[in-house]
């Protein structure tokens, strides 16, 4: 039960990652996704060379850019629509890298209205202990 509810308070997440092998000086897509305005996307990389890890729009908006050899984040998102996720390596040699992008899931409003009902339930059950208890005389 305790795992239930922690699971329910902390939310889940849905998402995607790996290794990559980037070719010299070459963009490559890790993700495209659907998304939907004031969603929220964990992202992390690390790699053997500095690389720009970007988020663009189907338009080629750029609406993030981080570069580094290593870095992590979270893209709002600005407006509903389809999302690219792309690693970009500038330099003259391949560079290796590991990536995650993970999708924020909402807690469902059913999973809440399941805790809010064990919670007063239970204080019910509290309530009517009490009441039954015979009380010590004073």
């Amino acid at each position: 039960m305790a795992a239930f509810l922690l699971l329910a308070l902390v939310g889940l997440a849905a998402g995607e990652g790996g290794e990559i092998t980037l070719p010299a000086e070459d963009n490559v897509v890790l993700l495209t996704l659907n998304l939907e305005r004031d969603e929220r996307v964990d992202f992390s990389w690390s790699a053997t060379a500095s690389v720009t890890f970007e988020v663009e729009n189907l338009a080629g908006t750029r609406h993030l850019s981080r570069e580094g050899q290593m870095g992590s984040g979270t893209f709002v998102v600005p407006a509903t629509g389809t999302y690219v996720f792309a690693l970009d390596n500038d330099n003259p040699f391949v560079v290796t890298s590991e990536w995650t992008v993970e999708k924020q899931q909402p807690l469902p409003i059913l999973l809440i209205g399941v805790v809010v009902g064990v919670v007063l339930a239970l204080a019910l059950l509290v309530f009517l202990w009490l009441r039954r208890r015979p009380r010590s005389p004073s």
